[in-house]
């Protein structure tokens, strides 16, 4: 690949991009704490303050080493990347959109600057007190598809910004000083071939030169570069990628990278530094022999021993020992011994949580991956884990509790769980199938029915101490069912199936619908009045035992997950779609009408429960728990 030099356009622009005015949420985090969304980016300050920023527009900060956290107030709902300080106060965020905050006081208020683009801004660095150069992506970064790169830079601390368009996808950016700096990234070819690219400014990012890689032959792209000087510098990437220049970029040498994937890289000296990264792992290498040997110092899922969102996505160090990294879940550890050891600032699960069952406003359970079990009797203040006897392959999908005392979970390849004295103690069941069971519903201590893959229906009369198969008649997937007595009962399923019984089961009719769309979940209210929701937003109502099934106007084509009515007029439906804010929907005429809540989170959710007038708690991906005892609004 030949040398390529490209210039600035000096156009001066300070046109403003559209960004989505932050919703005032009531909806608020229970788990994990301070909150579960992705951070991205942090910054470490001095021993005391640092700043995080991710999606949504979340920035946290403490101002006591981490002991707390508070979120500020981004002003947008735009995701947020990176973000880099000059020096105690001065500070630049950049995101989705073309998204440029600024702050002067540490990060306790941030204003939006002028941005010249609508592109994604992944990487900043914030050189001198005027110049601040930032890179990202052109039409959005994507693995495959992408459009191309970009710099935006500043030369007077944020005034205005220029910007110039580099041919590859641009994901980080570093300055050894005013001058020297190295810009990463890479892109996937109409073949799937990906490739990385570094690229050297040396007069403050005015201009860039393409720095070919030749001793790198890896189906990889770059994702973070720290220069130690202006002639040293460490990029880091997919695959294993470790990569070190001494001569500016003139020559590299690979790496050990021990098979990971690395989002971050930072060195405080010329010897010492620190790789991090790997999704559902979230592992911190270090080096202090300037990259001869990497150690895997830290490893979050390898030492919980499960599954997880645990990735790390940016490391901070203000000195040889203090630093901080960040990452999937709104993970935060904090190191003060140069990254030999790591303290988890976060608390609370963030495995995928599928389901829930609550008896009242304060008693509840939440199950989900790796056989999770979590129950709250003080309205989920707090939350205590029990043991399901499971392995961490199996997933708990659906919980239906009859009283404190009695509940039953179901999940994957046929799990099915009991107990009888609130969780202390649960007990594993007989089901006579291997297949997923995603829906359970009881209507007391003894009946119930679980349904799953290839159209099972289980239904039990003596709780749970045998489970007899019923006929669906279908091979289809079953998700959700509803019990309104013992003898009337409704299941939904995928291609927009509903079943309906009114002898407990021996027989099921398929009830006209009008959609393929796959349902997710069913709630009825009696015999008659009932909702279904699934993908693309789909929400259906009857008012007559599923006789005819009425299509209401959601608003979203989010799939929807979850459905839980207070009564004919009061529900709140939830649901999510990848990348973008969960959605929360409720209404207060019986769906005749749908207004959208801010979930405050891209975690998708799965489940919710409306407890009474004010009072819900919804459950989702990444360990996400949330309630508003305001009604949402």
């Amino acid at each position: 690949m030949g040398t390529k030099t490209i210039f600035f356009l000096s156009l001066g622009l300070t046109a403003l991009q559209p960004v989505s005015s932050l919703a005032q949420s009531s909806w608020y985090w229970q788990n994990p704490l301070p909150q579960g969304n992705l951070l991205s980016g942090v910054a470490t300050l001095d021993s005391s303050t640092t700043v995080a920023v991710g999606d949504l527009g979340t920035i946290q900060r403490t101002t006591d080493g981490g002991a707390t956290w508070t979120a500020q107030s981004s002003g947008t709902t735009n995701n947020l990347f990176g973000v880099s300080f000059v020096d105690l106060k001065t500070g630049i965020a950049v995101g989705d959109l073309g998204i440029i905050l600024g702050t002067t006081d540490g990060g306790a208020s941030w204003t939006r600057q002028s941005s010249p683009t609508f592109a994604e801004l992944r990487g900043i660095h914030f050189v001198d007190a005027d110049t601040a150069i930032a890179v990202g992506c052109r039409g959005g970064c994507r693995r495959y598809g992408g459009v191309g790169g970009i710099v935006v830079r500043t030369t007077d601390g944020g005034a205005s910004w220029t910007f110039q368009v580099i041919a590859p996808q641009l994901f980080g950016v570093s300055f050894a000083d005013a001058s020297t700096g190295m810009a990463v990234g890479g892109q996937c070819d109409e073949t799937g071939s990906c490739y990385g690219e570094v690229w050297l400014t040396t007069d403050g990012g005015a201009t860039w030169i393409n720095r070919p890689v030749s001793v790198f032959d890896a189906d990889a792209i770059f994702r973070s570069v720290t220069m130690i000087d202006a002639d040293t510098a460490t990029v880091v990437g997919d695959r294993a990628t470790i990569l070190r220049t001494t001569d500016a970029g003139a020559t590299w040498t690979r790496q050990r990278g021990d098979g990971y994937d690395f989002e971050a890289v930072q060195f405080f000296d010329s010897d010492t530094g620190i790789a991090v990264g790997s999704p559902n792992l979230g592992i911190v290498l270090r080096t202090t022999d300037a990259g001869a040997h990497w150690a895997l110092q830290f490893c979050l899922g390898c030492r919980l021993g499960e599954d997880g969102a645990f990735g790390l996505k940016s490391v901070s160090f203000v000195d040889a020992t203090t630093g901080t990294a960040v990452g999937e879940s709104g993970t935060i550890f904090r190191t003060t011994d140069g990254g030999i050891s790591w303290t988890r600032q976060t608390s609370g699960e963030t495995v995928w949580l599928s389901g829930a069952s609550f008896v009242n406003a304060d008693v509840g359970t939440v199950v989900g991956f790796a056989g999770r079990i979590l129950r709250t009797e003080d309205g989920g203040a707090t939350w205590t884990s029990q043991e399901s006897g499971l392995g961490g392959t199996t997933t708990l999908f659906a919980v239906s509790f009859v009283n404190e005392s009695i509940g039953t979970a179901v999940g994957s390849f046929g799990a099915i769980l009991r107990t009888t004295d609130s969780g202390t103690s649960w007990t594993r069941q007989e089901s006579g199938t291997t297949q997923n069971l995603p829906g359970v519903s009881f209507v007391d201590e003894n009946i119930g029915t679980a349904v799953g893959g290839v159209g099972t229906i289980l239904r039990t009369t003596d709780g749970g101490a045998h489970w007899n198969p019923q006929s669906s008649g279908l091979t289809m997937y079953l998700n959700g069912v509803w019990l309104v007595d013992a003898n009337i009962g409704t299941i939904v399923g995928d291609v927009g199936v509903i079943l309906r019984t009114e002898d407990g089961g021996t027989t099921w009719t398929r009830q006209a619908t009008n959609t393929r769309s796959s349902l997710k979940a069913v709630q009825f209210l009696d015999a008659d009045i009932g909702i279904a929701v699934g993908d693309n937003g789909t929400i259906l109502r009857t008012a007559d035992g599923g006789a005819t099934w009425n299509r209401q106007s959601s608003g979203t084509d989010q799939n929807l997950f979850g459905v839980s009515f207070l009564d004919a007029d009061n529900g709140i439906v939830v649901g999510s779609s990848e990348g973008a804010e969960s959605v929360i929907l409720r209404t207060i005429d019986g769906g005749a009408s749908w207004t959208r809540q801010s979930s405050g989170t891209t975690n998708g959710l799965r489940y919710v429960s409306l407890l009474d007038a004010d009072t819900a708690i919804a459950v989702g991906v990444s360990g996400t728990i949330l309630r508003t005892s305001s009604s949402g609004r």
